[in-house]
């Protein structure tokens, strides 16, 4: 209990019901035999019976905490929490008693009526609103399955994996598993080992002895089934190049020199792609929605105050670069296989 005040009552501007939760399991103990010890000193207490909404819990003043107001307050903060505070209710009420008799404190000084609390009192208020609208929006927009089935024939090649296996020989420039050698030096033995390859040697035999990947030599250099841009661009880009069953000659990315062979290449199923579409059109769908909200409300400036910003300066075709990735695309992983 001593930790719960300590944490809370000297903090109490920033008290919430989920940071007291938290708090509540960091004193949990983890392990089976620390759980066993706790529960015979402390035995766990029945759960307690429901108690009507207008039942007072405490009295803070004249202000009476009850049942209702506490049950409200749990129901605002991530299911993952409430257990514990539904639990450790006792110290949820004494940390928001503390607030209260501070809140009493600061009214009767007359602090909630200057302008800059008020100013903090609305934008806090508009928040709440938009963010409850967002989440109202949220729960009444859900794509459907034809706008699903319609996506991932329009976009077949976020769906296609191949399946890879690689030799990453590395040297004392690599990003991750340096070794001794040079660059040269681990050139030249990725190069010894794609001669061996192209001789009929085992590609599996060969990765198990000779790779710096430590996580895929194990299996014979296979990583498995990789998408679309899961890679870095030159290890993505020799993949989707390299016909099935052929072997690359060595090449170079940040993390050394790599022998790659794409042993086959399939279709993410429909039903296994649907819940990353469903949650990739649903989130436009809804920025969709907030944005076609904000334009019903018709903005206009005055421009005669505001005028608007600079357009940006127009830039060379020739300096523009390459373009970057397209939205969706999948962040780079297994950064010891080159990727």
């Amino acid at each position: 209990m001593s930790q719960v005040r300590i944490l809370y009552r000297p903090g109490l501007a920033v008290l919430t019901a989920a940071a007291l939760a938290a708090a509540l399991s960091a004193q949990t103990p983890s392990s089976p035999a620390a759980s066993g010890a706790a529960m015979a000193a402390h035995p766990v207490a029945a759960a307690a019976p429901t108690l009507p909404a207008s039942t007072v819990l405490a009295t803070v003043g004249a202000h009476k905490i009850t049942e209702g107001e506490m049950d409200a307050l749990i129901s605002t903060i991530p299911p993952q929490f409430r257990s514990r505070l539904t639990t450790h209710k006792r110290q949820f009420v004494d940390s928001y008693a503390h607030l209260i008799a501070v809140a009493q404190a600061a009214h009767a000084q007359g602090l909630d009526q200057t302008p800059k609390f008020r100013a903090q009192l609305r934008l806090q208020k508009l928040r709440a609103e938009a963010q409850a609208y967002q989440q109202w929006v949220a729960s009444n927009t859900n794509p459907s399955p034809a706008d699903i089935s319609q996506y991932y024939k329009q976009h077949q090649p976020e769906f296609q994996q191949a399946q890879v296996r690689h030799i990453l020989i590395t040297s004392q420039q690599s990003v991750v598993n340096k070794r001794k050698l040079t660059n040269a030096q681990a050139k030249a033995k990725a190069e010894a080992l794609y001669a061996q390859l192209q001789k009929g040697a085992d590609f599996a035999t060969l990765a198990k002895q000779n790779s710096d990947d430590p996580q895929s030599k194990i299996k014979g250099g296979d990583l498995g089934y990789l998408g679309h841009n899961f890679t870095t661009p030159v290890f993505d880009h020799k993949i989707w190049t390299t016909p099935v069953g052929k072997i690359t000659p060595p090449f170079q990315t940040p993390f050394g020199w790599h022998i790659l062979q794409v042993q086959d290449v399939r279709e993410e199923p429909l039903a296994q792609a649907t819940p990353v579409i469903e949650q990739k059109l649903k989130g436009k769908m809804i920025q969709a929605r907030m944005q076609q909200t904000a334009t019903a409300a018709h903005i206009v400036f005055n421009d005669a105050v505001l005028p608007p910003p600079p357009a940006p300066p127009a830039v060379p075709a020739a300096a523009a670069g390459p373009q970057a990735p397209a939205s969706g695309q999948r962040t780079p992983a297994r950064k010891a296989a080159g990727k």
